[in-house]
């Protein structure tokens, strides 16, 4: 073996398919990736003064974020933090760095809170408002996370200055549960919970990457992708160090593609961190169970639901559908883990309704792949909506002798 760019040529990839770096083009749009994504750039847009994104390490919480941030509304200036774990103050520093507003010099807390309310509405004149990413969120003090609920208060008559998303590994879970921050908690408008990718979906993220690179013709057996899913639990960065390395091994071979032997001795070579993959299981059952609830719990609660804010007013955001009963028509049931119910027949329109996994619809008509359906809010008032045909299987009914249209 002559080194890492030679398996490159071997196979004739333009590049690395499995490289680490947190690369937009190569996003994998995984179910649970493209929901998150779709929700947290929901609740950015809308104004939700905090959202909360927690996934394992590794699976691809930096890379959503990249893909969130390119595709921010331009009044929107983000300020990414990495390295959080600081006291109040080096927040404020962190800050008003990102503002360009920093003095070294200063370290009472009254004059850096000055100071940063000071650029705010100077940013708030140019029309722009201030989106505050913190990386690692699990890692920041309590007290740290409290000063960022008091710069939340920031606002104008009319809207809030600053957002807040925080982003961190399960821990996160945990550090929000504490009493102590229970005022932020409720100021939680989104919170989305990333888990890794299923058996099927480790398959075909295996092939994406291939055919990104240039390579979609290279085709592994089900057995191999089976052991490369054993091995990582469907942890994308798990399944990247372990197939770049396979690779490597079968450059060496002289083979063709990519077999079990490499994918088995890749593993023995490649250490997998334990406490990672045996933290990625508890997410999936954990995750099994939330589909489960959502299933029993009609017009209750979904993942990413809207808390109220402490103000006592209810934050805007898309009801929670319930289900319609009215007579007639066909019956749609919603098979995507989660749907929204539009104001109208595209993606164009905006979402009055979240309606959650094995929710029963009735439809009212049909235009083209939309079907228009009713449904009710949480304060039982009807909602007309329409649905994608995608996201529910269709039957009709017909009293107990129903015919079933399920596609």
């Amino acid at each position: 073996m002559n080194g890492f760019g030679d398996y490159i040529q071997y196979f004739g990839l333009r590049e690395a398919p499995f490289r680490l770096s947190p690369d937009p083009e190569f996003f994998f749009p995984a179910r649970p990736h493209v929901a998150a994504k779709e929700v947290l750039k929901y609740g950015i847009g809308r104004g939700e003064g905090f959202l909360v994104l927690i996934g394992t390490a590794g699976t691809g919480k930096t890379l959503l974020l990249r893909m969130l941030l390119q595709e921010l509304d331009p009044k929107k200036q983000p300020a990414v933090l990495l390295s959080p774990a600081v006291g109040p103050e080096g927040l404020l520093h962190l800050l008003l760095e990102e503002l360009d507003a920093d003095d070294p010099g200063v370290q009472d807390r009254g004059i850096l809170l000055k100071r940063f309310q000071d650029a705010m509405l100077d940013l708030a004149e140019q029309g722009r408002e201030l989106l505050v990413v913190v990386d690692e969120a699990q890692n920041v003090p309590r007290e740290t996370l409290e000063q960022l609920r008091l710069l939340s208060n920031l606002e104008t008559r009319r809207e809030k200055l600053l957002q807040i998303v925080l982003v961190g590994q399960p821990e996160l879970e945990d550090v929000l549960a504490d009493p102590a921050l229970g005022q932020l908690t409720q100021r939680v408008a989104v919170k989305e919970v990333l888990r890794p990718l299923s058996r099927e979906e480790t398959a075909e993220y295996v092939a994406f990457r291939l055919a990104k690179a240039g390579r979609g013709d290279m085709r592994l057996d089900r057995r191999t992708l089976d052991r490369v899913y054993e091995r990582t639990k469907g942890i994308p960065r798990l399944v990247n160090r372990l197939m770049d390395r396979a690779l490597l091994m079968a450059c060496a071979a002289g083979k063709g593609r990519v077999g079990t032997r490499e994918v088995q001795e890749s593993g023995e070579t490649v250490p997998m961190p334990a406490g990672v993959v045996a933290e990625a299981s508890r997410w999936r059952r954990a995750a099994a169970l939330a589909v489960l609830s959502m299933t029993l719990l009609a017009g209750g609660f979904v993942a990413g639901r809207m808390l109220q804010a402490d103000t006592g007013e209810q934050a805007a955001r898309p009801a929670v559908a319930r289900e319609a009963k009215a007579p007639g028509g066909d019956v749609l049931r919603v098979v995507a883990h989660r749907a929204y119910v539009r104001s109208g027949p595209g993606k164009a329109f905006d979402p009055v309704a979240l309606a959650a996994a094995g929710q029963v619809l009735r439809a009212e008509g049909r235009q083209a792949d939309w079907w228009r359906v009713a449904v009710h809010g949480s304060d039982g008032a009807e909602i007309p909506g329409w649905i994608h045909d995608s996201v529910v299987s269709a039957r009709e009914d017909a009293g107990s002798g129903a015919k079933k249209m399920d596609r």
